[in-house]
């Protein structure tokens, strides 16, 4: 049942490059910014971790002219395998977001950004929360093809957009949601493909290990080609070491500098980034329309691969659902047309051609965080409690 009034929140969306900010009363978005944090202005800190305070200061400066607040919702980050919900940011949170067991991410820092507003009291007492944070895990284990591979594995989904899109979408097309079939694809600077059943995301691509190419991403890779790759990064590390004998420690870090090397090459200048020498899709259009362009030709090809890599991924997931009520397609790269059109012919032409595809461009997650603290407000949900999970 419905609360009369409507609570003011506060909601904090932090990226790689950018903070977005908005403030609604009850589901109106009364103001909003979006904060761009240039790659040149992030190189003087160490690390995400190391920006807390910097990201702070900006999300102050836009507070400055606000009253009260009853919520504040921030996006949240890699917390280990937890079940999709609203959670309280607590101490165990907080802490866990500050060593960064499951990973090292700008999403971290929202409910740190959070908690920092909430302890300076200038805005009320407000609630303080993250919803569907990326670590949502509701699928099996996965069984990689090693045990000690198992260990490592991890998905790591666009859950906020995802769930958010689901929501949306049983609503128009007027399926129940806690009976459904239905398979996501976020396609954005990052892509992950699930399958959700009964509202759970029981199967999922990994968002940097797994899936399709993306702008920036080299998605799955072929192990023992990678595993060359890593040795090459490695090598030019050892080679830069000004020592030609080194001690344990520092051999061990120079392992880690060659690793980090290598992920830094398969997460942020993979995929397009790596192939056509840019993340922009609007100009990779542009190479495709232009016969004449010198990169005409590896454009086409590389789209393709793309494209063709969703289908197969959406696909195999299908396999899984005896029946599907939907394929919803999401993310920044929705937008484009050319991508929707071909992903519709080749799903068309395959077993899926009789399932309903919709395509939800952008991404949906600043509403999907207030819609977290709407739903407490209103009594639709209970805030959960975060607990450090073992993996």
């Amino acid at each position: 049942m419905e609360k009369a009034g409507k609570p003011r929140i506060l909601v904090i969306n932090p990226g790689s490059t950018s903070t977005k900010l908005a403030i609604f009363e009850g589901e109106k978005e009364v103001a909003g910014r979006e904060l761009r944090h240039p790659p040149e202005e992030l190189e003087e800190f160490a690390g995400i971790s190391e920006q807390a305070d910097f990201r702070t200061a900006a999300v102050l400066d836009f507070l400055k002219k606000i009253g009260s607040l009853d919520y504040i919702v921030a996006r949240g980050g890699l917390l280990g395998r937890i079940k999709g919900g609203t959670y309280k940011i607590n101490e165990e949170m907080l802490d866990t977001l500050k060593k960064q067991p499951f990973g090292e991410h700008a999403c971290n820092l929202g409910a740190l950004i959070a908690k920092e507003i909430q302890d300076g009291g200038k805005y009320g007492k407000p609630e303080i929360l993250v919803v569907d944070p990326p670590s949502v895990f509701e699928t099996v284990p996965p069984k990689t093809g090693h045990p000690k591979i198992d260990e490592y594995a991890q998905k790591r989904f666009h859950a906020l957009n995802h769930k958010a899109v689901l929501r949306l979408a049983a609503k128009e097309l007027g399926f129940p949601l806690e009976e459904s079939s239905v398979i996501v694809a976020h396609l954005g600077g990052g892509a992950t493909i699930a399958l959700h059943e009964n509202n759970r995301a029981v199967r999922v691509t990994d968002g940097l290990d797994e899936g399709p190419m993306t702008p920036q991403r080299s998605g799955t890779v072929p192990s023992g080609a990678t595993l060359l790759f890593n040795e090459d990064n490695l090598s030019s590390a050892i080679d830069e070491h000004p020592k030609k004998r080194m001690s344990k420690k520092e051999a061990k870090a120079l392992c880690t500098k060659g690793r980090k090397k290598t992920l830094g090459d398969l997460v942020g200048g993979g995929g397009f980034r790596a192939y056509l020498g840019t993340t922009d899709f609007d100009k990779i259009e542009e190479m495709l329309k232009d016969k004449k362009h010198p990169k005409h030709g590896k454009a086409k090809e590389i789209v393709d691969a793309f494209i063709d890599s969703v289908a197969e991924h959406i696909g195999a997931f299908a396999m899984h659902a005896p029946k599907l009520d939907a394929i919803l397609i999401t993310g920044g790269l929705a937008n484009s047309k050319l991508i929707e059109k071909e992903l519709r012919r080749k799903l068309q032409k395959s077993y899926l051609g009789g399932v309903t595809v919709k395509f939800y461009p952008r991404t949906f997650e600043m509403g999907a965080l207030r819609d977290g603290a709407l739903r407490l407000y209103n009594g639709e949900e209970k805030a959960k409690n975060y607990k450090r999970p073992a993996k």
